[in-house]
C-alpha cells in the first residue's frame, strides 16, 4: 500500500462485499482488493515459478475446477522441464499418465527420446 509508513491503524478501514466475496483494505492513498486463493490461481503461481511437479499436485488435489488449466497441459509442462533437468528415466515414468490416449504426444517424445539417445528398452517397457 501507498504511504504505508505514514499512516495509523486508524486510517485505514475494511470494507466486505459479498456479491463479489471480497474484501477492500482501504486507505487514504490506496485500496487494495483481498480474494480468497482458488486452486487455478495455486496452479499459476507454480508454474510461473517453474514448479511443475508441485502445481501438477495442486491440480490432482483440486476438488474444483482449475479454470484454464488442464491435466495434460501442466503435465508436458513438468515433462520438458525433467528433460530439461536431464531426468530422462522420471520423465518416461510421468509419461505413461499424462500422456495416455495421445498418440501425438507418445510420437513427438518418442522420436526426441530416440533423437537424444535415451530411448532405452526400460524407458520404452514402461510406456506400455
Amino acid at each position: 500500500m501507498k504511504d504505508y509508513q505514514r499512516l495509523q491503524p486508524g486510517d485505514y478501514s475494511l470494507h466486505w462485499n459479498e456479491k463479489g466475496k471480497c474484501v477492500y483494505i482501504v486507505s487514504p492513498s490506496d485500496i487494495v482488493v483481498g480474494r480468497e486463493r482458488t486452486a487455478e490461481d495455486r496452479v499459476e503461481w507454480l508454474l510461473e515459478r517453474g514448479k511443475y511437479k508441485e502445481a501438477l499436485e495442486v491440480f490432482e488435489a483440486a476438488t474444483e475446477g482449475v479454470g484454464k488449466w488442464n491435466r495434460k497441459e501442466i503435465g508436458v509442462k513438468y515433462i520438458e522441464h525433467l528433460i530439461e533437468e536431464g531426468e530422462w528415466e522420471e520423465a518416461a515414468d510421468r509419461m505413461r499418465g499424462i500422456f495416455e490416449g495421445d498418440a501425438q504426444l507418445w510420437e513427438k517424445y518418442f522420436f526426441l527420446f530416440a533423437e537424444k539417445g535415451h530411448l532405452k528398452a526400460s524407458l520404452f517397457s514402461r510406456w506400455y
